[in-house]
């Protein structure tokens, strides 16, 4: 049933994933005054990598269990 209803609205949850990272990223950099390029690479990199990694993780949840 959990993963029926996920396949469904996966490119919602993708679209809702990347909003909620951009403004979570522009309210970090906002509320912490990170103004140096190094430091706004570095916290992009690794909200980005941590995206990719959970809907890598949700997209191999998926294929194991047939969806």
């Amino acid at each position: 049933m959990f993963s029926k209803w996920m396949v469904d609205y996966r490119s919602y949850f993708l679209a809702a994933g990347i909003f909620f990272m951009v403004g979570t990223f522009w309210l970090t950099i906002k509320k912490h005054k990170i103004n140096t390029k190094k430091a706004i690479i570095k916290h992009l990199s690794i909200m980005i990598l941590t995206f990719v990694i959970v809907f890598v993780l949700l997209n191999i949840f998926l294929f194991i269990t047939g969806w």
